[in-house]
């Protein structure tokens, strides 16, 4: 129901950017979207398949393509919840998903309907993965740290070289000392 849950822009006025101003009401929704997902206790997609308006047929797979949506996948997938994502294409039943499966698919290869979302959603990306990260080595879970931490390159979508530099907030030289305790010779 994020949908209904945030104000709809109308048509933009020239050189307005109403979908990442954070003064606009829908600024303001898009900027608590990933905090109410991330402490929702359910996640539900609602995604049958219907003709859209302009012609075309939208579904789930449509849903998955988009980066708003994937944004909000990842946002349950990083939180603390253990419930499966639940799926409802059709009025025939419910499809149970495993929130994790968005590690595989990139929000900045998502599709946007402003190309100027793509920026403040990797900045979105970087700043809820490195406070998962963050979480997990204060609470002692390093086996659920080091499998974030291999799925680092998807889930940011950055070369290399940017993931080797670390990430801003997270202590990498705690996970050093995690791989030598681990009898690891270096991270």
């Amino acid at each position: 129901f994020d949908y209904f849950s945030a104000p709809q822009p109308k048509v933009p006025e020239s050189g307005s950017d109403q979908h990442t101003d954070l003064e606009s009401d829908l600024g303001k929704a898009v900027a608590s979207l990933t905090s109410y997902v991330a402490t929702a206790r359910f996640f539900i997609i609602l995604a049958p398949t219907i003709r859209h308006e302009g012609g075309f047929s939208v579904d789930y797979e449509s849903w998955r393509s988009r980066g708003w949506c994937r944004l909000e996948r990842l946002a349950f997938a990083l939180s603390d919840h253990k419930t499966p994502i639940l799926l409802v294409q059709e009025d025939t039943g419910v499809k149970q998903l495993e929130p994790h499966g968005i590690f595989h698919e990139s929000v900045a290869k998502g599709s946007f309907s402003q190309e100027s979302d793509l920026a403040r959603v990797r900045h979105i990306v970087r700043d809820m993965f490195a406070s998962r990260l963050r979480s997990l080595l204060e609470s002692g879970r390093l086996g659920e740290f080091r499998r974030l931490m291999r799925s680092r390159a998807a889930i940011l979508d950055e070369p290399p070289a940017l993931l080797s530099k670390g990430l801003v907030g997270v202590d990498l030289d705690a996970w050093k000392e995690y791989m030598i305790q681990a009898c690891w010779d270096s991270a």
